[in-house]
């Protein structure tokens, strides 16, 4: 009988970005990656584009490991542009 995948383990790991070894601190990435906790299957991540940025949602080439860029509340890249806010979208196909 196949696995319904009814529990998760998942796994994140954050990275601080620098210039170079030991440069200043540019950036922060979390990794992260999904299990199945009752048959270890790995989840995959659809809909990102395979690689890694800085700035820009990515997955490994694989798809098990989203790479998300994220940054402290706290500090804007750019103080002439507005604070992100969570949010949604909802769409609606007929």
């Amino acid at each position: 009988m196949p696995c319904e995948h009814l529990n998760f383990a998942a796994q994140v790991n954050v990275a601080r970005l620098t210039d170079g070894d030991d440069g200043p601190v540019t950036g922060y990435s979390a990794d992260v990656e999904i299990i199945c906790a009752d048959c270890r299957e790995q989840f995959v991540f659809i809909g990102l584009p395979g690689g890694y940025s800085p700035t820009e949602p990515m997955v490994s080439v694989d798809m098990t490991e989203a790479r998300l860029p994220i940054r402290p509340s706290s500090e804007a890249k750019n103080p002439m542009l507005p604070r992100l806010h969570p949010g949604f979208r909802v769409r609606r196909t007929v």
